[in-house]
């Protein structure tokens, strides 16, 4: 599910582009839920941010403006569309204006191949001026193995083993939270009140649970590019890059081209 919400109404969270996967049956990438709306500090309404969702945060900013405890402002619209990429695979593509106040636009492109269980998500950041960029996904809470090298998670869930790679080509930052407690970072410090929100779901009002929380950060001129493929680990990953992604499945091999930051569409055949 990829959310690209046209706002009519209240937003009641900042996560236009958020995805959530399901395989199997079981929530891999999974959603913060809610928590409580006013409880001790940080717990005020906390899980509404950007950056506890499965999508962007461009220069340290909601993608909207928060004027509440359950109001925002400067509502970012989204929009997508759809297209086929051969006969084995598809995409969707989606982007909202919530960063255009400052000079940026975030914009998603999935590629899918329903019959081997992978998705190729690009993550593109387009503008001109220096930001920091942060991209994030909440995993759900199984036995895990980090490898921080290759910016890979693999996960025992009930149902299989599965993992999660993340490509950028200058990454900053990278921090893996469980539950409130920092499990990696390679920064110098991780303050107290992020620390203390990021690895959490939330599936029941004022019921939390741990989860896993991986955060990416580059910092530089825009555009910035980020590329994650999430599949079933008897997938293997030959490639990851800014402008191509090669995987192995059942013995056959999928290529798919990425063409530069701005282009018409974003993914096409290898």
């Amino acid at each position: 599910m990829l959310r690209a919400a046209r706002y009519a109404d209240r937003p009641s969270q900042a996560d236009q582009l958020h995805l959530d996967l399901w395989w199997r049956g079981e929530n891999i990438v999974c959603d913060a839920g809610t928590y409580l709306y006013n409880g001790p500090s940080p717990w005020t309404n906390a899980l509404a941010t950007t950056s506890v969702h499965n999508t962007i945060t461009v220069g340290n900013q909601d993608q909207m403006t928060r004027a509440g405890r359950f109001l925002w402002v400067d509502w970012a619209q989204a929009d997508w569309r759809e297209y086929e990429i051969g006969n084995s695979c598809g995409a969707i593509e989606a982007w909202h204006d919530g960063y255009s106040r400052i000079g940026a636009m975030h914009r998603r492109s999935i590629a899918y191949l329903q019959e081997k269980d992978i998705w190729i998500v690009v993550d593109d950041v387009c503008g001109s001026r220096a930001r920091d960029v942060r991209l994030h996904w909440l995993f759900a809470n199984y036995p895990y193995q980090w490898e921080s090298n290759e910016l890979r998670l693999a996960l025992r869930t009930p149902v299989g083993e599965f993992q999660g790679s993340v490509y950028c080509s200058t990454p900053n930052i990278t921090r893996l939270i469980t539950g409130g407690e920092v499990c990696f970072s390679n920064a110098s410090n991780v303050s107290e009140f992020n620390e203390r929100i990021y690895g959490w779901r939330s599936q029941y009002y004022g019921c939390k649970e741990p989860a896993i929380s991986l955060a990416v950060e580059t910092q530089g001129t825009l555009p910035v590019r980020f590329v994650t493929v999430l599949a079933p680990s008897t997938s293997k990953l030959i490639n990851i890059d800014d402008k191509f992604v090669e995987v192995e499945a059942s013995n056959e091999r999928f290529a798919l081209s990425l063409l530069p930051v701005g282009s018409e569409r974003i993914c096409s055949r290898g």
